[in-house]
C-alpha cells in the first residue's frame, strides 16, 4: 500500500524525469540501489507527482508478503473479483491465475502504473508482472545489474554534492529546522 510521501523531499529531479520517460517508452523501469537511500520515497514522489498520466495505479510490497499472493488479494478485495482455481476443468497455476486477473483490470484511455515496491526476487517478480502494454511497471529493489531483456534499471544512490549541489543540506535544513546549528 503506497505511503502519502515525504513532505521534506528534495533533489533527484533527474531521476523523476528519467522515470517517466523509460516508462512512456515501455520498459519495466527499476529503481536499485542500497538500503535507505530513497528507492522508496522517489517511488511515492513519481506517483504523486504523474498520476495525471496514468488511469490509475496500485502498489504491491514484495519484502513484506508472498508476491503473488498479494496481487491476488488485491483483485479480490481491491476490485471484487472471484478469482477462478480452474477454467475449462484444468486447474490453473497462480502464474496463471495472476495473468487471469490482470487481464479483468479495469479499461482505461491512460495507461495503468504498477509499482511493485522493494523487490527482492526477479523469478518472483517474472511470476506476476503483467504484460499487457497498457501497464507500466515500476520497481523498487535492492538488486544491482539486472536483466537489461527485462528492466531498464535507474541506479539510485545517496544524494551527492557532485550531481545535485545543495541538496543534501536543504534536505538537512528541512528536517533540523534553518535554525540548527549542526546544519
Amino acid at each position: 500500500m503506497l505511503y502519502c510521501g515525504s513532505i521534506n523531499f528534495v533533489g533527484r529531479e533527474t531521476e523523476l524525469a528519467t522515470v517517466h520517460k523509460d516508462l512512456q517508452h515501455g520498459d519495466y523501469v527499476a529503481i536499485a540501489g542500497m538500503g535507505g537511500v530513497g528507492k522508496t520515497e522517489l517511488a511515492t514522489q513519481y506517483v504523486k507527482r504523474y498520476e495525471q498520466h496514468y488511469g490509475g495505479s496500485a502498489w504491491f510490497n514484495d519484502r513484506k508478503t508472498n508476491l503473488a499472493a498479494e496481487v491476488l488479494e488485491f483483485f479480490r478485495l481491491q476490485l471484487g473479483l472471484e478469482i477462478p482455481q480452474e477454467l475449462g476443468g484444468r486447474l490453473l497455476s497462480l502464474k496463471e491465475q495472476v495473468a487471469w486477473c490482470w487481464s479483468r483490470y479495469p479499461n482505461s484511455e491512460l495507461p495503468i502504473l504498477i509499482v511493485f515496491d522493494d523487490v527482492t526476487d526477479l523469478d518472483n517478480l517474472r511470476q506476476v508482472v503483467p504484460k499487457d502494454n497498457r501497464f507500466q511497471v515500476l520497481i523498487t529493489t535492492r538488486l544491482r545489474h539486472l536483466d537489461p531483456n527485462f528492466i531498464q534499471e535507474i541506479p539510485l544512490d545517496v544524494l551527492s554534492p557532485q550531481k545535485e549541489p545543495g541538496k543534501a543540506i536543504e534536505l538537512l535544513k528541512r528536517l533540523l529546522g534553518e535554525a540548527d546549528r549542526r546544519v
